[in-house]
């Protein structure tokens, strides 16, 4: 999805429908890497400027340098902003690009907490618990986590999911992989924050 406040929604349809193609960084930052990088660094200014991509789309909407964030982590892309500065204003300073540098920082290991394995459609699914958007749970996982929430302790799980002590361990060894925890008390720690784990 692409997005801008100052680029009007028909020129970012045209890029989607036929520029995209023409895009002379998007290779560079198609990887799931936290990069935050000048495009002029990347690209002699000559080939930038004689480029289809800037005659036809950047220079319409008075857009020549640019500078990327891409926000990433667990090699999964969450996404890219790219900032634009007209010829006149120049390029972004060293000192710009620091400040986003720590800025992206921020953002990949925000990303990466909330979406440790990647976004979809399910993450923002206003209907479904939010641990189960945010980390993918299946069904049943979701209802051990409901269940944990609700207060249920950890030897009490088999029974009140109608299954064995065995199917338990595998759901939760699940949960676990899935939101980057090693144990039982670490995730009563992240689903009830301030409940002291007693077993």
């Amino acid at each position: 999805m692409y997005k801008s406040d100052d680029i009007p929604e028909e020129h970012i349809q045209l890029y989607c429908k036929k520029y995209i193609h023409y895009d002379f960084i998007l290779w560079y930052c198609a990887v799931p890497k936290e990069l935050t990088f000048r495009e002029s660094d990347v690209i002699v200014e000559k080939y930038m400027a004689e480029s289809l991509f800037m005659k036809e789309w950047l220079s319409p909407i008075n857009a020549y340098y640019g500078l990327v964030i891409n926000t990433a982590g667990y090699n999964y892309s969450y996404c890219n902003i790219c900032l634009y500065r007209s010829r006149e204003e120049g390029d972004f300073s060293d000192r710009d690009l620091a400040i986003l540098k720590i800025i992206n920082s921020h953002l990949c290991n925000r990303f990466k907490e909330l979406f440790p394995n990647g976004i979809q459609r399910s993450s923002f699914d206003k209907n479904s618990d939010q641990f189960s958007s945010i980390y993918h749970l299946t069904k049943r996982e979701a209802e051990v986590i409901q269940l944990i929430c609700s207060g249920t302790l950890r030897h009490n799980l088999a029974k009140e999911l109608y299954i064995s002590e065995n199917t338990v361990k595998k759901h939760l060894n699940s949960i676990y992989q899935k939101m980057n925890i090693q144990n039982f008390e670490e995730l009563v720690k992240v689903v009830k924050p301030g409940v002291k784990y007693f077993g």
